[in-house]
C-alpha cells in the first residue's frame, strides 16, 4: 500500500487540530458556532476523543458531514493494561459503515507513568507492541485502522524492530503511526537553527521582540535574563554536531520516528501528529525553563509559530498536523489546567494581551486557506454521507442529519406549481407530534390544508392546518412510532416530502416533535430545473443509442469530439459528452443559465472534486476552471451553473489532468442584437459528460502471409518459353 493510498479528506492541506479534551463535550451544545469556525479556519483533520461507546459520535458525524477527516482515540485512562472489547471494536466498526471513521487511536503515551495507572512496569516496551498487535488485528477486521501509539516527547527505543523480530513486517504494509511532536517554543528548523548547534548570539532587539516589543513581556518570557546571559548559555551549550536523531523534542520529531521505521522495515509509513505543536508560555522545560536558549512563546508568538508549522514544507509521509488544542472552558470543560496549556480559543490571555478570546491564530487561520497537498482518495461511505442533501438554503435543522436513520429532503422534481418546505425544526424533547403549517405564495399561513404522514406499511394519516388561535399549526401524533416511519408532506398535492421523519434522538429514544413549514410555488424556480430527471433521460438514450442526445442543434449547438485512439494516447479514460439539452421558455424564465453536470462510469453524479469545468467564448482565452464542485451539491441540481452574457458564444469541456474531453460549442444566450424574426427569447442549456474507461487497444492480428515467410523458405523453378512455374519447394526454417 502506497503513502498516496491512505484515506484523506478532499482538497487535503493537512491542517488539522485536537479538538476538546474531553470525550462527552465538544460542542454538541452550540454546534452552528463550531461548524462555523472550522469552515471559517479552513480545518481539514480533527482528533477527538470518545469514550468508546458513542460519547462523541454526534461529532464525527457533523465532522464527515463538513468534508473533515475525523482521527478517532477511543479514551480510556489509563491506556495500560488491557485489551480492546467487543464494544470498541463494534463501535469502530459502526463508525466507518455510517460515516466512514477509518484512523482511531487506541492508547496514548505508553512511555509515561501515568498511563499504566502510576508504575510502568519494566518491560513495558515488550507490552505495548503486544497490545498494538492485539489493537490492530482486531480492528483491521473491521476495516480500520489502530495507530500506533505516540509517545511522550523525547521517547527512547526502537519500537518498530521487536515487530521485526515478532515475525510480524506485514503490519508496516498498512500503518499510521501517531505523533506528539510538542515543539515547546523551539523553532521548526531546530536542532539545525543556527542557536542549538551554532550558538548564534542574541541581540538586544531580539530580545525585546520576544517579547511583543514590551520590556515587562520579555522579562517574563525569558524568566528574567537579560540578552547577554541568554547569549552566553546559547555559546555554552551549542553543540556543532548536534542532529534530530540526538535532540528531538521539537517539531521534526517526524524525522527520527521515520528513521526508525525505515531501520526495522526498510520504506516509510504513514505518520500524523495527533497532538504536539505550540502552546502559549510552554518551552522545552514548560514553566521551568530548563532551556534557557529561547524564550516562552506569547500568544502572538504562537500563532506566528503554528502558521509556520502549518506551512512548513511536510514529507508526503506526515498524512496531517493536529495540534493541542482547539478549546477547553468553551466547549463546557473545566480543567484549568489544560486551560493554560494555549487552546485557540480562550480569555486566560484577554487581559494581559488584550485579546478578545482567541488567540491571533484564529484570524491568521481564515485569512489563509493552506496549500493543497492531495484530494482524497475519500472513501464511498464518506464521499456518500456529505453528499446527502444539505438543509441549509431551507432553514431546515442540521440535526436532522445526524439521526439514525437520517431524516431528508426529497424535493418535488415536476414543473406544476407546488408547495417547498421551507423550514423545519426539530424539538427534541416534545411530545411526539408532526406540526404543520401552510403558506401562500405571499407568505400568509393557510387555513384547512390537508397534509399527510406517509408510513412504511402504506398507510396514510391526514390532517388539516388550523385557524389563527392554534397560529395556524395543524398537528399530527407519532403514536411512539419508531424513527424512520412516516414520509410527510401536503395530502394528494405536488409538494416536498420530508423522509425518515419518527421519534428518537441521537441519545437514543424519546418523544420528539418536528414544526413543518410549506410555501407554494408558483411554477418557478427549481420546480421547473428537472436536472435528475434530464441527466436520467439522456443516460438512458445514449445507453441505447451510443450516440450524444442534442437538441439544441437549431440553436448551433455543436459537439467537438476526442477520437478514442487519441485519447488513448494520453491516458485510459476520457470525458465523453452524452447529452446537450436546450431549455424550454417555461425552463428558462427570464434566466440565461449553462448547467454543466458531471456523472461518473456509474453514472452517479460527481460531487466535492478539485476544479474541472472549463470554459471560454470568441475572441478569450480559456478561463481559469470552475471553482471546486461542493460536496453539499444535491444530485437534483447540476456540478455547476454559468451564467451566459448577451451575444457570448461559450465552449465548455472538462479539464482534469491529462485526461481528454469531448467539447460543446456555440453554447449562446440570446443575441445581444438578435435579427428580425429570430429567436430572441431567453436561451439556457443544460450539458452532461460522463467519464468513461476506454477499451484497451488491441495490436492488429498477425498476417498468416507474413506468418508462412517467417518458418519456411519458397522457393520457385521457372519455365521461361512456357511461362510458367514447374516446382515450388519449401524449406523449414
Amino acid at each position: 500500500m502506497g503513502l498516496q493510498d491512505y484515506p484523506r479528506p478532499l482538497n487535503d492541506t493537512g491542517r488539522g487540530v485536537h479538538w476538546s479534551p474531553a470525550p462527552a463535550k465538544w460542542g454538541q451544545d452550540n454546534w452552528p458556532f463550531w461548524r462555523d469556525f472550522l469552515l471559517a479556519t479552513h480545518i481539514k483533520w480533527v482528533k477527538l476523543n470518545d469514550d468508546g461507546g458513542g460519547s462523541a459520535k454526534g461529532l464525527v458525524a457533523r465532522l464527515t458531514n463538513l468534508g473533515i477527516m475525523p482521527v478517532v482515540r477511543l479514551y480510556r485512562q489509563p491506556s495500560y493494561p488491557g485489551y480492546l472489547t467487543a464494544r470498541e471494536t463494534d463501535y469502530a466498526r459502526a463508525l466507518y459503515e455510517r460515516y466512514g471513521a477509518v484512523y482511531f487511536e487506541t492508547r496514548n503515551e505508553p512511555d509515561l507513568n501515568l498511563e499504566w495507572g502510576g508504575r510502568r512496569p519494566d518491560d513495558w516496551l515488550q507490552q505495548v507492541i503486544t497490545y498494538y498487535l492485539d489493537d490492530r488485528d482486531k480492528l483491521a477486521k473491521v476495516g480500520v485502522y489502530a495507530l500506533f501509539p505516540a509517545f511522550g516527547p523525547g521517547g527512547e527505543g526502537n519500537p518498530f524492530e521487536i515487530l521485526v523480530q515478532r515475525g510480524r513486517r506485514d503490519v508496516f504494509e498498512k500503518m499510521v503511526v501517531a505523533l506528539h511532536n510538542y515543539c515547546l517554543g523551539r523553532p521548526l528548523t531546530y536542532p539545525n537553527d543556527g542557536i542549538a548547534d551554532l550558538g548564534q548570539p542574541l541581540s538586544q532587539a531580539e530580545w525585546l521582540a520576544a517579547g511583543d516589543g514590551r520590556p515587562e513581556i520579555a522579562n517574563m518570557v525569558w524568566d528574567r535574563w537579560d540578552h547577554t546571559r541568554v547569549s552566553e548559555a546559547r555559546q555554552k551549550l551549542a553543540n556543532p554536531k548536534i542532529t534530530i536523531y540526538d535532540d528531538w523534542t521539537c517539531f521534526r520529531a517526524f524525522e527520527r520516528m521515520d528513521k526508525l521505521v525505515r531501520d526495522a522495515c526498510g520504506h516509510s509509513v504513514a505518520m500524523m501528529m495527533t497532538e504536539g505543536g505550540y502552546n502559549v508560555l510552554q518551552r522545552a522545560g514548560t514553566t521551568g525553563g530548563d532551556d534557557p536558549r529561547y524564550p516562552k512563546p506569547t500568544p502572538q508568538r504562537t500563532s506566528e509559530l503554528t502558521m509556520a508549522m502549518f506551512n512548513y514544507p511536510l514529507p508526503d509521509y506526515m498524512l496531517a498536523l493536529m495540534p493541542w488544542i482547539a478549546a477547553v472552558a468553551k466547549f463546557g470543560v473545566q480543567s484549568p489546567g489544560f486551560e493554560h496549556q494555549g487552546p485557540w480559543l480562550t480569555h486566560v490571555y484577554d487581559r494581559d494581551w488584550g485579546l478578545k478570546g482567541e488567540l491571533p491564530l484564529v484570524q491568521m487561520l481564515k485569512d489563509d486557506p493552506g496549500k493543497v497537498r492531495a484530494s482524497g482518495p475519500v472513501l464511498p461511505v464518506t464521499q456518500q454521507f456529505y453528499q446527502a442533501q444539505k438543509f441549509e438554503d431551507r432553514r431546515i435543522d442540521d440535526r436532522l442529519k445526524f439521526l439514525e436513520p437520517m431524516v431528508q429532503l426529497e424535493p418535488y422534481q415536476g414543473q406544476d406549481t407546488f408547495w417547498r418546505l421551507i423550514e423545519a425544526q426539530f424539538k427534541e424533547k416534545g411530545n411526539g407530534y408532526i406540526y404543520v403549517k401552510v403558506e401562500d405564495a405571499n407568505g400568509i399561513a393557510q387555513e384547512g390544508v390537508t397534509f399527510a404522514a406517509y408510513s412504511k406499511d402504506n398507510k396514510v394519516r391526514t390532517a388539516s392546518t388550523k385557524g389563527k388561535a392554534d397560529q395556524y399549526w395543524g398537528n399530527l401524533p407519532m403514536f411512539s412510532a419508531p424513527l424512520g416511519t412516516f414520509r410527510v408532506g401536503l395530502y394528494n398535492q405536488p409538494s416536498d416530502m420530508l423522509s425518515g421523519v419518527g421519534n428518537g434522538s441521537e441519545g437514543g429514544f424519546q418523544l420528539v416533535d418536528y414544526y413543518l413549514t410549506f410555501r407554494k410555488v408558483e411554477g418557478t424556480g427549481e420546480a421547473m430545473l428537472n436536472i435528475a430527471q434530464w441527466r436520467q433521460t439522456i443516460l438512458n438514450y445514449y445507453a441505447k443509442s451510443g450516440e450524444t442526445y442534442n437538441n439544441a442543434e437549431t440553436a448551433g449547438v455543436s459537439i467537438k469530439k476526442v477520437s478514442s485512439d487519441t485519447a488513448g494516447q494520453s491516458s485510459s479514460e476520457l470525458w465523453r459528452l452524452i447529452g446537450i439539452r436546450q431549455l424550454t421558455a417555461a425552463e428558462s424564465g427570464s434566466n440565461q443559465y449553462l448547467y454543466v453536470d458531471l456523472v461518473d462510469q456509474n453514472g452517479q453524479p460527481v460531487r466535492g472534486v478539485s476544479p474541472l469545468i472549463a470554459w471560454t467564448w470568441e475572441g478569450r482565452r480559456p478561463t481559469e476552471p470552475a471553482p471546486p464542485i461542493r460536496p453539499d451539491k444535491p444530485a437534483y441540481e447540476a456540478a455547476v451553473n454559468i451564467a451566459l452574457g448577451a451575444g457570448q458564444k461559450i465552449i465548455v469541456w472538462v479539464q482534469d489532468g491529462n485526461i481528454l474531453s469531448d467539447g460543446a460549442v456555440n453554447l449562446q444566450a440570446t443575441p445581444a442584437r438578435p435579427a428580425p424574426g429570430s429567436d430572441a427569447g431567453p436561451r439556457s442549456f443544460y450539458v452532461l459528460f460522463q467519464r468513461q474507461k476506454l477499451a484497451p487497444q488491441e495490436p492488429p492480428p498477425p498476417d498468416p502471409g507474413l506468418e508462412i515467410f517467417k518458418k519456411y523458405r519458397i522457393s520457385f523453378v521457372f519455365d521461361e518459353e512456357k511461362m510458367t512455374i514447374d516446382e515450388v519447394k519449401v524449406t523449414k526454417l
